[in-house]
């Protein structure tokens, strides 16, 4: 647990600068999308600023990745701490997140207690909800899919050069997102294993998740499960293969 402890503190320390510039722009997100709108504020204002949150995870991970090779370069000295290195990149994106929902609660109640929704604050909280759920399953995976770009450019760009690197992961990424939607065709037997009521979730797209109206939760597991398979498979050759 020290070794955790140790960690999240260098990463706190590392990513100071990083915190204050997502708070920026934060601020400046919210100013320009309040100046453009033609429209008073309301719960769909706080819908498409919350979306926003979509790309914490992602950048996190990515700017902290390269934070860490670039300017420290602690991968070269800490080998055998790669994977709680990584663990806790993830867990520093997710953490800024809750952030982010924190602060969109906190708008929530500015809107209710000024009048500016037509919901309870009960329905707003739920709304709000879910459609931070949806985007934070989203982010996951295009977490996941920044992570092996990562590790795939950093075992790639020794042998074939920055530049071959970069269109060798495009091409990779493509084939690892056919390979996935040929899996969730296999797997489309699951779809009515675990269904959950979805119409309360007031339009957001769970899209290939749904099924008449409902929320397949064993496919949406199934598919998390794979995606943890491919997080783990990379991370092995992070330790074992890549030379960062």
């Amino acid at each position: 647990m020290s070794i955790y402890k140790g960690l999240w503190k260098k990463e706190m320390v590392m990513m100071r600068g990083y915190h204050v510039v997502m708070l920026l722009v934060f601020i400046a997100l919210t100013c320009f999308m309040m100046y453009q709108r033609s429209s008073p504020l309301d719960e769909h204002f706080l819908l498409d600023l919350s979306t926003m949150s979509m790309i914490v995870l992602p950048a996190t991970l990515l700017f902290s990745l390269n934070m860490e090779t670039n300017q420290l370069s602690m991968f070269l000295f800490s080998k055998l701490q790669i994977s709680k290195q990584i663990q806790l990149k993830f867990l520093h994106g997710l953490f800024l997140t809750g952030i982010y929902f924190g602060l969109m609660i906190a708008m929530a109640i500015i809107f209710f207690l000024f009048n500016m929704t037509n919901y309870t604050f009960a329905q707003l909280l739920k709304i709000l909800l879910a459609t931070f759920l949806f985007i934070l399953f989203i982010s996951i995976q295009i977490s996941v899919s920044v992570y092996i770009a990562w590790v795939i450019h950093q075992w790639l760009k020794e042998n074939l050069g920055f530049i071959l690197s970069i269109v060798a992961v495009f091409f990779l990424l493509y084939v690892v997102i056919r390979i996935l939607g040929s899996i969730l065709s296999v797997l489309s037997f699951l779809e009515n294993v675990w269904l959950v009521e979805a119409k309360s979730f007031v339009d957001v797209p769970f899209t290939i998740f749904m099924v008449d109206d409902q929320l397949s939760l064993s496919l949406l597991l199934t598919f998390g499960l794979i995606l943890y398979g491919f997080y783990r498979f990379f991370t092995w050759v992070l330790v074992k293969r890549v030379e960062v």
